[in-house]
């Protein structure tokens, strides 16, 4: 008998039912214990061992949080520290978090649709992940966007942005210290401890030191489970004059205290105060970029809710975020191609004129990148629909929008002219030197990953005609375009980013986890969506992308600590070759060079390593004479061929280029085809030249004779020492997609090349 999976409505009773349980338990467990100890202690445990092989129901920072929400409510209640009932507490509050993972997995609310992806996402969200972005970007966002208002902050509240960050740092250097002195000061006596232990001669002195260290090693451990919490005078020891109504000011925003967590609903809004005080005059805090997080948010909240500064701080966001943008994206492009404040005709208005925040002209692409850095309020990513849905309106929908215009003025038109407002530049685009025209909506905050899955919104009501642009946070585009490497692979992932919106697979993942795959294997979606045990399954089908973002953030953590980087910089994966092709193809300025690059990026892992050692061996075959060896390889809709020259002049080698080109293409009856050609005499550089055709393939009779005339011919097909012969039931070599057999098995002659 077959036992049949719970279903969800049991599941969600179950773990109901476990969870009041696990509450229960930690009633018990808490009472007669001091709760201040039991939550400094815990705490210490978590920070003092980030990488234990404990196995904990939650990350540290939200494990953390979860504690402080048990536990703050319980302060001052009892004094008691005995060592086993502290430890009672700890596995309680384990215990507790786990049943509370698989009830937010599975909700009991009757109003909780568990076949709503959108809702869940946001809930697990909400429930597990903390920090938007790495610390040096979170504090240079303070500073360019909240700093210029410091003293007006500072009138309103008591302390201002780039003072509480400065009183953050400051409590994050003397929490390391007393952390490490407590940790030190305890091994000290339980070393001791165990020195005595071992002995099996110990004197009447030993002895009594033995007992009286075992009778206070649960004193220490409580006292150190305070002790190690830094005060305000500490802290005022690191930052220069701290004040009273400074630390005060920053409690009252973004602390943790018994009064502020009794005025909580629920317990992810405690993320929102990070800053945790065990008293008035002790604090500290586990994730620091979730307290620059908070720090931003607070004071964003009251800029935007006072009339004297809203205007003023909307202007700030706005030009701070175009002038990062343009700065990101002079990483990758010649200056000379971006424009900011791109003036262009509305489509909207016959005689008006519009603009976008960034336009990049590079080419065969067109970039238009529209930042918004609207309010998003904490509610809209925590349950509202109605905030959520206008956030998204505002800081996604709206920009892609307006970065359409750029396409329909094209498409009138045939071209479109850009003006930069600020210094008079211009540029004009065709319609016709277009292959790709690449809409970026750009946020100031993180979204909680919604961007990576924008097709799930349309349960919101939004982008109703299923186009989509690229939507990523300014802080995440920062980590992009510094590690893209390269003007055609940034360009690629986006073209890879927005195809994920179009797939009928759920796909869901951090921006940065799916770049760090992309650096891999370039998202290419044989190895994602178009996987046999994916695209052929017949229920629920998604893709969930992790484990990518690790490799950035050393880089960040580096710069925190004014350490030097890592030697060994993220870059895209390619076969050696390729890189050598795709190096060279960069730093030709042709618009065809500009897209031979982004296409081979486009070819999947087989067609590239066919590629590759087409190349590779290629270089080592004899050609004397007019003799033109060549590789032909097909994946898809796309040909490639390689074809190796020793010394012919470039008029003549360049003609037989272009004809094979056109006629492997229309052979395989393919939509474009790639001809990398190499002149063997020529060291300098890894290729002579690169071609690109496209085109919808149409019988041609002219095509038809000179195909059967170049398969009718005689050859001889060259072996390397390590190559093998075609069997007569393989494809035959000359494309045509017959059996070797059936096509030219008596016009080709087989021998091994002697290589160079």
């Amino acid at each position: 008998m077959v036992e049949q999976f719970p279903s969800p409505a049991e599941l969600s009773e179950r773990f109901a039912a476990e969870l009041v349980t696990a509450e229960l338990r930690f009633r018990s467990a808490v009472s007669n214990v001091d709760a201040r100890v039991a939550f400094g202690g815990y705490a210490l445990s978590r920070l003092a061992t980030p990488n234990s092989s404990l196995q904990y129901a939650r990350p540290t920072p939200t494990g953390v949080e979860h504690a402080a929400w048990l536990l703050y409510p319980e302060f001052d209640k009892s004094s008691a520290r005995d060592g086993g009932r502290m430890q009672e507490v700890i596995e309680a509050i384990e215990a507790h978090g786990a049943a509370l993972n698989f009830t937010e997995m599975f909700p009991v609310r009757e109003d909780t649709d568990l076949e709503d992806h959108l809702a869940s996402h946001l809930r697990l969200h909400s429930g597990i992940v903390r920090g938007s972005a790495y610390p040096p970007q979170l504090v240079r966002r303070i500073e360019k966007v909240l700093r210029p208002f410091e003293s007006e902050f500072a009138a309103r509240v008591g302390v201002g942005p780039w003072r509480a960050v400065e009183i953050l740092k400051a409590l994050g250097t003397a929490t390391e210290v007393k952390i490490h002195s407590g940790h030190d000061k305890f091994a000290a006596i339980v070393g001791r401890h165990e020195e005595l232990a071992r002995k099996k001669k110990r004197t009447v002195d030993e002895e009594l030191e033995l007992l009286e260290i075992g009778s206070k090693v649960d004193e220490v451990a409580s006292r150190l489970a305070v002790d190690w919490v830094p005060s305000k005078d500490e802290v005022g020891g690191v930052v220069r004059a701290l004040s009273d109504r400074e630390w005060a000011s920053l409690r009252d925003l973004i602390g943790l205290t018994p009064a502020s967590r009794l005025a909580l609903s629920t317990i992810v809004d405690v993320q929102d105060r990070p800053l945790f005080f065990l008293d008035p005059t002790h604090a500290f805090y586990v994730h620091g970029g979730q307290c620059f997080d908070a720090v931003f948010n607070a004071f964003d909240e009251i800029a935007r809710n006072d009339v004297a500064l809203r205007d003023r701080y909307g202007d700030r966001v706005a030009r701070w975020m175009e002038e990062e943008t343009s700065g990101y994206m002079q990483r990758l492009f010649p200056p000379a191609n971006i424009f900011r404040n791109a003036c262009f005709p509305d489509p909207d208005n016959p005689r008006g004129e519009t603009e976008a925040d960034v336009v990049v002209a590079w080419g065969p692409f067109l970039v238009v990148a529209e930042a918004k850095g609207r309010k998003v309020p904490r509610e809209a990513l925590r349950g509202s629909r109605t905030k959520l849905r206008n956030s998204l309106t505002a800081n996604v929908q709206d920009a892609f929008y307006q970065a359409r215009r750029v396409v329909r003025i094209l498409d009138r038109d045939g071209r479109i002219r850009f003006k930069e407002r600020h210094t008079g530049r211009c540029v004009e685009v065709t319609q016709e030197q277009l292959r790709r025209v690449m809409p970026i909506s750009i946020t100031l905050q993180y979204l909680s990953g919604l961007p990576t899955q924008l097709a799930i919104t349309q349960q919101l009501g939004l982008f109703k005609g299923n186009a989509y642009p690229w939507s990523v946070s300014i802080d995440d585009l920062d980590v992009i375009t510094r590690f893209s490497g390269s003007p055609d692979a940034f360009l690629h992932y986006i073209e890879r980013r927005t195809a994920h919106q179009h797939v009928e697979i759920s796909v869901s993942g951090d921006e940065l986890d799916i770049f760090g795959h992309y650096l891999d294997n370039r998202l290419h979606p044989s190895i994602y969506e178009e996987r046999p045990e994916i695209a052929e399954h017949e229920g629920p089908r998604g893709l969930s992308f992790d484990g990518g973002e690790e490799r950035f953030e050393p880089f960040y953590i580096a710069e925190w600590y004014g350490k030097p980087p890592p030697h060994e910089v993220p870059k895209l994966q390619v076969p050696s070759q390729i890189s050598e092709i795709l190096n060279e193809l960069r730093v030709r300025t042709d618009d065809g060079a500009r897209w031979i690059s982004f296409a081979l990026l486009g070819l999947g892992p087989s067609a590239l390593a066919k590629l590759n050692a087409g190349i590779r061996d290629l270089r080592k075959v004899k050609a004397p004479g007019r003799r033109m060896p060549r590789a032909t390889a097909k994946e898809g809709d796309v040909v490639i061929n390689v074809i190796v020259h020793d010394g012919l002049d470039e008029g003549t080698f360049r003609q037989n280029a272009l004809f094979r080109t056109s006629l492997e293409q229309y052979a395989a009856k393919a939509s474009a085809s790639v001809t990398i050609g190499i002149n063997q005499r020529d060291q300098s550089k890894p290729f002579d030249i690169a071609l690109w055709s496209e085109g919808a393939w149409e019988k041609d009779e002219t095509m038809e004779q000179l195909l059967a005339a170049d398969r009718a011919r005689p050859r001889t097909m060259q072996l390397l020492r390590k190559g093998k012969k075609p069997g007569r039931n393989d494809p035959c070599p000359c494309g045509s997609g017959r059996k070797l057999k059936h096509c030219c098995i008596n016009r080709l002659t087989f021998k091994y090349q002697p290589l160079r």
